[in-house]
């Protein structure tokens, strides 16, 4: 199963981003596996208008409590009490002015605990995850004009 992340071109920005992600891990000399490289997978691809790719996990953990999973089936399937889902995507459409691309995350937490949990942690990161959003499609953007 291929990786999305993987395909981004390089931002240092980004790795700065989640280095710092880790940065409490590394202090407490704990393994880390660093949300983005690598651990996104693919759900869904057409090639031509929309790519959509899923994380699973207690992202408030030091270690982002990340559960690994084979494929969009095995994602779709997980249940598991107290760990969310999360999704994103890359869609284009047409535009009158040329082509529009738009991403969006989405994340489900199944119950209380993970909502309660999850919402502190989006909070601190929400910012930091709009700007690599936004500076992943500037990146696109220009790597298209640039075809």
């Amino acid at each position: 199963m291929r990786t999305v992340i993987a395909d981004r071109p390089p931002d240092r920005l980004r790795d700065v981003l989640l280095a710092l992600r880790t940065l409490p891990s590394r202090l407490l000399g704990r393994e880390v596996r660093q949300i983005g490289k690598q651990i996104f997978r693919s759900l869904d691809c057409d090639e031509t208008s929309e790519t959509v790719a899923g994380l699973i996990g207690q992202f408030w953990r030091l270690d982002g409590g990340l559960v690994r999973f084979s494929d969009a089936d095995a994602f779709a399937r997980f249940a598991k009490p107290g760990t969310p889902k999360l999704v994103t995507g890359f869609r284009v459409s047409p535009d009158p002015l040329g082509t529009l691309l738009t991403t969006e995350t989405r994340v489900f937490c199944p119950d209380q605990y993970s909502l309660l949990m999850f919402t502190p942690y989006w909070l601190l990161i929400r910012i930091p995850s709009g700007l690599i959003r936004r500076r992943a499609l500037r990146a696109i953007k220009t790597a298209a004009e640039k075809a």
